[in-house]
Order: structure tokens, then C-alpha cells, then sequence
């Protein structure tokens, strides 16, 4: 990503201008409305959603009429360059000169909002050293990120376009005898090699019995003629993640993970059938989670239906018993219903949507049918 002229906004080299400066006004006016001095963001996927930066040190104190980006020497080129047209201050620390808590110390605020899950205890016990009240601004963040402009939705398109091309190159060249970690190679080279940043998580190749650990991540052992293989991966494109999972068959359809196949897809479009603006979370989980427990699985089925896709690739809503929330405009997130049968197999179909004015759209458009790869 490089600067742009205008003020306020980046622009990557496909032409998409981000705002930046309007994201970290919806923060000021959420600041004002909880009444909370400033936000410290330190999570860097809300540093980048907030101002671009994708460093792996800085951190950005956002308060009610300013924001301050601080950070090392390592990075100062960088940072001036991205921020310079921006109304973000650059605060440089080095071994010499300064450090974050005497920044936070001499800035007088009392009431800093955080993100309780990414900030170190060590820093949380100096902030309340200084006489500081810290309160949680997690649910700000993430309520903010969880609203995609035109801009996110592209590139998590563009994220699952590479991901989904990926998955049909390595099947092509998928074997018997194949270790799954080097099948796993295989797809995450490939969609880096299509221009994805890096995977978006350890892609998941499990055959066999193996499938049925619903993360059961890719091992030495070989992929077995006659056995299901579960895929689960994805990949960043501009910060974004893609999320799939996809089953293929070696040698022949196995006619019980078939069926099971086929009964995690009722529930998925049960689930596809409320998703609207307005609905609970828990009520689109609860659509599928009915279908497979009629069928006799809802034991089988122990994980939530799906959850948030953004900069991070587990992110707000949750799509579980257990969710909070309602669906609005904006929301993209994965619809995963699965079974597993321990000791035989399993069965997850992962896709992903964005819900609309009046419904949603399925964002993912790999085929959902049990591939079948020759012996």
C-alpha cells in the first residue's frame, strides 16, 4: 500500500481507497458515547483496520479530538510515510529515547478503553500504576470491525478467489501415499504463489479417522486409498482472511460420509434461510443445529456454526448457542455446520457469507460436492 495526496486515505495499487481518518472518527464518537477518554488499541489487526499499519510493533492511542501512533526505530521510515498525510501523530521510541508508558504518563488521561484480550499485563499493571481506571473497549473494536465497507468485502473476496483456485490446483496433484503435511505445503505455496500474503491459519488436512477432528491439523501420515480427506484453509490478501472447508473422497464415494455430507448441507441452507438483518445469532445456529440433530448427530456437532471473517480470521459475531447479537448490514461471516463420527470420519462444509439490506450473500463459490480423486 502507498500514500496517496489525500488527506486522510490510502491507496493500494488496485485503485481502493481506504479511509482511514472516518474509522477513527466511528471510534471517537463511540469514546464519547461510553464516555471513556481514550482508546489503546494494541491488537495489531485493529491497529491496521484503524490506520493501515501492518508492522509487528506499534501501538495506537486513539482519546475523544486526537490519535498518536507509537512505535520503534525499526519501523519509523514506514510509519512516517504512511501516516504522513494523515492527522496521526508519530511518537519514535528507541533504547535511548522514551517509552510507551511515559508516553501514556505524561498524556494526563485517567480512563483508557483496551483490548483486554491483547493487552500484557505487564503494561496493564504500569497503566494502573499511574493511577489509570482501565476499561474494557473490546466490544467497541470489535463491533466496529464487524461491519465490512465495500473496500473489506473485495478483498475477502478476493482472499477466498485465491484460496478456492488454490484448492482445485492441489487437487489435481494430490496422491495416494501423499503425506497430508505435504499436501498442506502444497495448497499454502500455491495460494501464496496466486498472491496471498501467507495462509490465513495452519491449513487442516486430515484423512481417514483423522477427519473427524474437527481441528485436527496435517501430520505425517499418508493419505490412504478409499479415505475421506477434510480440508480446511485460507489465506490473507491485504490483511483479509478467506475461510473453506471442503471433503474429497480417494478412490470412490464412501456411501456413510456421504450421507452425512449431504445432511450438513440441509443444515447449512437451513442456516442460509434466516440469515437477515435484525436476526439473533443464536437463531441462525440454532436453524442448522435442528437439522442435524433430527438426524440423529446433534451430539456429533459440538462446535458453533460460524463466526466473524475480517483481519483476523476468528472475529466478531459468534454463530453459536452461546453467540451475542444480532445480524446487521455489513456482517461477513462462515457457515459451518459438520459431523463427526470418531474412530470413521468427518464431515465440515465451510462457506461464506455477507448480509445485506434484506438478506445476505454467499461470498464463497467453490463447489460443495464430495470430490472424487483417483487411486
Amino acid at each position: 500500500m502507498f500514500l496517496d495526496c489525500r488527506c486522510g486515505e490510502l491507496v493500494d495499487p488496485l485503485g481502493i481507497e481506504v479511509n482511514y481518518r472516518s474509522r477513527i472518527r466511528r471510534l471517537q464518537a463511540a469514546l464519547d458515547r461510553n464516555r471513556i477518554d481514550a482508546a489503546l488499541i494494541t491488537s495489531p489487526a485493529s491497529v491496521r483496520y484503524l490506520c493501515g499499519y501492518s508492522g509487528t510493533e506499534g501501538t495506537l492511542l486513539v482519546s475523544r479530538r486526537s490519535a498518536t501512533f507509537f512505535t520503534d526505530f525499526r519501523y519509523s521510515e514506514y510509519a512516517s510515510a504512511l501516516l504522513a498525510n494523515t492527522r496521526v501523530k508519530l511518537v519514535v521510541f528507541s533504547d535511548k529515547l522514551g517509552s510507551l508508558e511515559d508516553a501514556m504518563k505524561a498524556s494526563g488521561l485517567k480512563r483508557i478503553g483496551v483490548e483486554e484480550e491483547h493487552l500484557s499485563l505487564s503494561l496493564a499493571r504500569a497503566l494502573e500504576g499511574m493511577g489509570v481506571e482501565l476499561v474494557s473497549a473490546q466490544s467497541v473494536m470489535s463491533e466496529l470491525r464487524a461491519i465490512k465497507d465495500r473496500d473489506e468485502v473485495e478483498a475477502i473476496s478476493k482472499a477466498l478467489r485465491i484460496a478456492e483456485r488454490a484448492f482445485r490446483d492441489t487437487l489435481g496433484k494430490v496422491k495416494v501415499g501423499d503425506p497430508e503435511l505435504q499436501v498442506a505445503a502444497l495448497l499454502e505455496y500455491r495460494m501464496k504463489s496466486l498472491g496471498a500474503e501467507n495462509p490465513a491459519f495452519d491449513s487442516i488436512v486430515a484423512s481417514g479417522a483423522r477427519s473427524a477432528l474437527p481441528h485436527g491439523v496435517a501430520s505425517d501420515k499418508a493419505i490412504g486409498c478409499g479415505e475421506i480427506v477434510l480440508f480446511d484453509f485460507g489465506c490473507r490478501y491485504r490483511g483479509y482472511c478467506s475461510d473453506l472447508t471442503r471433503i474429497v473422497y480417494m478412490g470412490g464415494v464412501d456411501g456413510e460420509m456421504e450421507a452425512l455430507r449431504r445432511i450438513v448441507l440441509k443444515a447449512q441452507r437451513a442456516a442460509f434461510e434466516v440469515i437477515k438483518p435484525g436476526v439473533d445469532v443464536r437463531t441462525v445456529d440454532r436453524a442448522a443445529r435442528r437439522v442435524i440433530e433430527r438426524a440423529g448427530f446433534g451430539d456429533r456437532f459440538g462446535h458453533g456454526l460460524g463466526h466473524g471473517l475480517g483481519l483476523d480470521v476468528h472475529e466478531y459475531p459468534r454463530i453459536s448457542p452461546k453467540g451475542k447479537g444480532r445480524l446487521r448490514r455489513g456482517m461477513v461471516f462462515t457457515v459451518e455446520p459438520g459431523i463427526y463420527i470418531e474412530g470413521r470420519g468427518g464431515v465440515r462444509i465451510e462457506d461464506v457469507v455477507l448480509v445485506t439490506s434484506s438478506g445476505f450473500r454467499l461470498l464463497s463459490r467453490l463447489r460443495r460436492g464430495g470430490e472424487v480423486l483417483g487411486c
